[in-house]
This record gives C-alpha cells, sequence and structure tokens, in this order.
C-alpha cells in the first residue's frame, strides 16, 4: 500500500511541475547582454547606424535567397553522389 502512496506522489509532483509551466510562463527576464545592447543603442550612434544597417541587409538577403531557392528547387533536383557501397565494405570487414 506504502508503494502506491508513493507513486501517487510522484505522479503529483511531476502533473503539478508540468501544470506550472503551462499555466505560468516566465515573465520576461532581461539578462546583461540585453541591457547592454540596449545602452549601446541609446549612447553609440556607430553601434547603432551598424545595427540598423545589419536589420536593411537581412532583409535584403532573406528575400534574396528565397528567390534562389524556389527557382533552383523548380527547375532542377538537388542529388546526392553515388556512394561505392563495396569499397567500404571491403575496407571495414578487411
Amino acid at each position: 500500500m506504502k508503494k502506491h502512496y508513493v507513486y501517487l506522489f510522484l505522479l503529483l509532483v511531476v502533473s503539478n511541475s508540468f501544470l506550472s509551466q503551462t499555466t505560468n510562463p516566465q515573465k520576461n527576464h532581461d539578462c546583461g547582454a540585453d541591457a547592454l545592447h540596449l545602452q549601446s543603442l541609446k549612447n553609440d550612434l556607430t553601434y547603432k547606424r551598424n545595427f540598423d544597417q545589419q536589420n536593411v541587409d537581412w532583409q535584403q538577403y532573406l528575400p534574396a535567397q528565397q528567390a534562389i531557392k524556389s527557382k533552383r528547387t523548380d527547375k532542377q533536383a538537388i542529388t546526392p553522389p553515388p556512394i561505392n557501397s563495396s569499397s567500404n565494405f571491403d575496407r571495414c570487414f578487411s
């Protein structure tokens, strides 16, 4: 009978931990890197310019890559190179 109480207790602990994670999501916790980033954006003009330029570059890069990917998959299939299995087999078992 004690065994059942132990299993019941473990079940309650585990289910409580899962429920607490789903019902109480973590609050927005900032880390030191976030604080340093925000401070640098406010105070350092060069940092802000570089950060903004990176965002612009990404906004231009991603659609270009999507266009290349859609062109490539429409016209040609990518096939893996053939594997010479006999030489691998001989090498492993000789």
